[in-house]
């Protein structure tokens, strides 16, 4: 059996379940099993929320990629892998189970709207990006020097995923 993963290290993704919320890919698992019956393999990827901190086990099947950036910083990742390592678990990591969701195909007047609001949305990420890239250069890549929480990339790094996405969106139209 050959191992394909979908998501690798560093993507942002978001998480049935979670609503919006994005998450942060530090490790990739993989449990396989075999026995005289049957063979087969979980894929799970262990994630971090960008701003509360929460960590979470994503199954695959829950996962839709956000963005992946161009460059992964490892050092960062793990930061906070050693980080979350190192605080007590359990109650804070949530197994997700997925849940069916309905879908519906939007109107050409809700397109319209949704153009518009991708346009302002972009706008805003411009904005967001370029006050931080401004904190980045004034102090450094982290808002606590004694946490080295990295808040400032990392948010770099959500802000330029947005921006991926939305872009991509906005040129497939």
């Amino acid at each position: 059996m050959e191992l394909m993963f979908k998501y690798d290290i560093g993507d942002v993704v978001t998480v049935d379940g979670y609503g919006a919320d994005k998450y942060e890919i530090f490790s990739v698992n993989a449990d396989y099993e075999k026995d005289a019956a049957e063979e087969y393999c979980d894929i799970y990827y262990e994630c971090y929320h960008a701003i509360s901190g929460e960590l979470i086990i994503a199954y695959e099947k829950d996962v839709t990629l956000f963005g992946r950036p161009e460059k992964v910083d490892y050092e960062r990742i793990t930061y906070l892998y050693e980080r979350a390592n190192d605080i007590d678990l359990e109650g804070l990591i949530t197994h997700i189970s997925s849940f069916s969701m309905s879908t519906r195909v939007p109107e050409p007047k809700e397109q319209e709207k949704e153009r518009k609001d991708d346009a302002a949305k972009i706008d805003e990420l411009l904005t967001e990006l370029q006050d931080v890239q401004t904190l980045i250069d004034l102090f450094g890549d982290h808002e606590d020097e004694d946490k080295r929480d990295y808040r400032y990339i990392q948010r770099k790094t959500e802000i330029e995923a947005q921006l991926r996405t939305l872009s991509e969106k906005k040129g497939g139209r």
